[in-house]
């Protein structure tokens, strides 16, 4: 088995830690095959932001695929520039409110609630338009994570890339959810051990997004 997948988004959006957690919990808590390929802009905050990350049984030839399994669009620029790079029978997962009208609500709220320096917030956890992504696409699968309103509800916009590794985990059989978990914890809670109840709490919820999604 060999899966490849393209996590896209803007800097400030924890693209590059997805790809980071992903590859780790690969590498350090099963026996495959693993690796990661950043790039990214020159701006840290809002500059474009992808990685590639491959996880397979025997070794890799290609680090950087031209056709994935699994595309992390966290925005509507990421779905645009990569969905051609999605395998036919592939999924997409989108950081999108499962309705045009409810992604309008929900980005209106955050922008009450998060006050000074809100319109920079709101960027960074910039929403799909409803309007700009089908429900399914020819050749692959599109599957709708509303992970920027998962992380208002749970006080930080930060918890979004967590939201969105939950899903690709709990709908895909890329590795057992508490290896990446444990992952998480170390690698994160490290630094901040105050946030591990947060962080399990974001990833545990996309998760059971992930796997409604396969029902």
């Amino acid at each position: 088995m060999e899966k490849s997948i393209i996590v896209a988004g803007v800097g400030g959006q924890g693209v590059l830690l997805v790809g980071q957690t992903l590859s780790n919990a690969a590498n350090e808590t099963t026996d495959k095959f693993v690796t990661y390929f950043p790039s990214y802009g020159m701006q840290k905050r809002g500059g474009t932001s992808e990685c590639y990350v491959v996880i397979s049984d025997e070794p890799i030839g290609v680090p950087k695929p031209k056709l994935v399994d699994y595309l992390l669009a966290f925005n509507t620029e990421a779905f645009n520039r990569f969905k051609g790079n999605v395998k036919p029978g592939g999924t997409v997962f989108l950081n999108a409110a499962e309705d045009e009208a409810e992604s309008v609500s929900t980005n209106a709220d955050m922008l009450v609630g998060m006050g000074e320096g809100a319109a920079t917030d709101a960027s960074a956890m910039n929403e799909c338009a409803a309007a700009d992504v089908p429900a399914d696409t020819e050749g692959f699968k599109v599957v709708r994570v509303d992970a920027a309103k998962t992380a208002f509800n749970l006080g930080s916009s930060k918890a979004l890339n967590l939201v969105m590794t939950g899903a690709l985990i709990g709908y895909s059989d890329l590795m057992p959810a508490e290896n990446v978990l444990q992952t998480i914890f170390k690698k994160l809670g490290a630094k901040h051990p105050e946030m591990n109840e947060m962080n399990e709490k974001a990833y545990s919820l996309g998760l059971e997004a992930g796997r409604r999604s396969v029902r």
